[in-house]
């Protein structure tokens, strides 16, 4: 997967979303980079936040507080650490990960130990990650694989570069890159390819909208605020 050598995103950085249940506004996403990046042991990370949740109005129906952390390396999106925290609809659970890569094993709460030999991400770096794709080395029509951690497993995912394009988002239209995660069927998702997501085409890379069909519906995110945070 070509990477731009210098990252898109700084710290500072935050974005929020619209996210609308077929025709309805129905919650917002939170996507942060703290504000100084976090040194340990000489090393400089980012400190990765998304927060997921449905208005208020909606809680009787489906109420969803999600909170994921992640701790990634500013060169290679390498995450140190994760925590995932989810509630949706009375479904919850608490993940921890610790990346221990020169003993080549993740540690998941504390209980579970992976080996792995691969560069694994979690579901907050891979977002950054993505955003980081050179796309002018990539193809149309070219799928690129990635590792993730979700659930104490290691899954292979990956995406499929479509092409430039243009989304149209209150009102404005955008010059964008179209990518299709490939997703793991299941809970959420029913078929692999469903779901797009639209890229900027500028220095920003920011992710501008995600559509994508679930087992019940459709729902759709588009950025309704955006601060790039400091000076890169």
């Amino acid at each position: 997967m070509p990477l731009l050598p210098r990252a898109p995103f700084s710290p500072g950085e935050r974005a929020v979303y619209d996210i609308h249940y077929g025709l309805v506004s129905a919650g917002r996403a939170y996507f942060t980079i703290g504000d100084s990046l976090v040194v340990i042991k000489g090393r400089p990370y980012y400190s990765l936040s998304v927060v997921g949740t449905t208005l208020p109005i909606w809680d009787w129906f489906y109420k969803v507080r999600d909170y994921y952390t992640s701790i990634a390396d500013t060169h290679t999106l390498r995450p140190l650490y994760a925590r995932r925290k989810i509630y949706e609809g009375g479904y919850q659970t608490i993940e921890r990960i610790f990346f221990h890569w020169k003993k080549g094993y993740l540690q998941i709460n504390d209980t579970l130990r992976v080996a792995t030999r691969r560069m694994i991400y979690d579901l907050v770096s891979v977002v950054y990650l993505g955003r980081r794709t050179d796309f002018s080395r990539l193809t149309p029509g070219q799928e690129y694989p990635i590792h993730i951690v979700l659930d104490g497993e290691i899954l292979r995912v990956g995406a499929q570069y479509i092409d430039t394009g243009t989304v149209r988002i209150r009102g404005t239209t955008y010059p964008c890159y179209i990518v299709k995660p490939k997703l793991v069927p299941g809970r959420v998702f029913k078929e692999q390819d469903d779901m797009t997501v639209y890229i900027s085409r500028d220095e920003r890379q920011v992710v501008l909208r995600i559509e994508s069909a679930i087992f019940v519906g459709y729902i759709q995110a588009d950025l309704m605020e955006y601060h790039p945070g400091r000076r890169r």
